[in-house]
């Protein structure tokens, strides 16, 4: 849920929201099945500090990461608030507005290859769109550092079976068209190395179906294991 309410201090009227608070349930019945912890709250706010106070993220009423994800799975894209700037000619193509794909380019910022790295998101505009260049950030620890955001060896490969591919899409006459989506482990490295190259090397070590080979050279124990790559 998210929760929040206007008040006046000093005169000043300002909006406060409340910490979400999560409920996990299952629509018919059956017993809850826990949710992969990926990324805590406790690892954003050594740099962002406390959600809903330092860190504003949607005027400050989503301030839990287990929230985040709800919209920012990997079947989404920044269609709905593109769209107005496609039928206008100012944009083509979509971005995935998947957490993974999102986190991994908006900290890798200014160093992406392919610039510039355009979200369209909430705004003001008279049409309700707002393009935002995330390659002009920069950030000022180690990207190698893996275990700054992640919990656990969830940054090490194999990833869990069952982890969705992230949709890919364009727009025609104003309609959302899905292509083939990028598999998991893909999504997730390629959002941060995307060259060329990086994106040919995994391509070609993934199945026509969307099955990955990572695993034999990046998976723990291997010649180019994932620690050993990210190793500070």
């Amino acid at each position: 849920m998210e929760a929040r309410r206007s008040v006046t201090v000093h005169g000043v009227s300002v909006t406060e929201a409340a910490q979400n608070p999560v409920l996990s349930f299952s629509v018919d019945g059956s017993a809850v099945k826990a949710r992969r912890t990926v990324v805590e709250n406790a690892n954003c706010s050594r740099c962002h500090g406390t959600f809903s106070k330092d860190f504003s993220v949607h005027g400050n009423s989503r301030n839990d990461v287990r929230y985040c994800v709800l919209c920012h799975n990997a079947s989404v894209t920044d269609f709905d608030r593109r769209v107005n700037a496609i039928v206008s000619g100012a944009a083509t193509a979509t971005e995935p507005i998947a957490f993974k794909h999102l986190i991994h380019k908006l900290h890798r910022g200014d160093v992406l290859e392919q610039q510039p790295y355009i979200v369209y998101g909430f705004g003001s505009s008279p049409k309700n769109y707002t393009a935002h260049d995330f390659g002009e950030l920069r950030f000022p620890g180690d990207l190698r550092n893996c275990a700054g955001c992640h919990t656990g060896t969830t940054w090490q490969l194999p990833l869990p079976s069952g982890v969705l591919p992230t949709v890919t899409s364009v727009v025609s006459g104003g309609v959302e068209m899905f292509g083939d989506p990028t598999p998991p482990t893909q999504d997730a490295c390629l959002a941060c190395h995307d060259s060329p190259d990086a994106a040919a090397h995994a391509q070609s070590n993934t199945t026509g179906s969307g099955s990955e080979s990572c695993g034999v050279c990046h998976a723990e124990g291997k010649v180019e294991a994932v620690s050993a790559v990210h190793a500070r």
